[in-house]
């Protein structure tokens, strides 16, 4: 799934920067298009490998992580809506 992620980000980088050049009317623009769509997906490439670095015990670091900003979140909201503001 990263990896097809990735692929998606460089054709995507890939497709803008085909535009941008048509746009510009740049001879030029091939060789622009092409030394971007290496640098996207050698960028995109590079952040699939790092996910696929990530252990199973950082995942459940995450998304611990991140359930407990919901729950603050979500908290802090029903707090506000339930006993702060003005009494009509």
């Amino acid at each position: 799934a990263a990896k097809a992620a990735a692929e998606a980000a460089a054709a995507e980088a890939a497709a803008e920067a085909s535009a941008v050049a048509e746009e510009t009317g740049d001879s030029k623009g091939t060789a622009f298009v092409s030394d971007v769509s290496a640098s996207a997906k050698s960028k995109a490439m590079a952040f699939a490998d790092k996910a696929k670095e990530v252990t199973p015990e950082q995942m459940k670091k995450v998304a611990a992580g991140a359930l407990g900003i919901w729950g603050v979140a979500a908290g802090a909201g029903w707090v506000m809506n339930n006993l702060g503001g003005a009494e009509e």
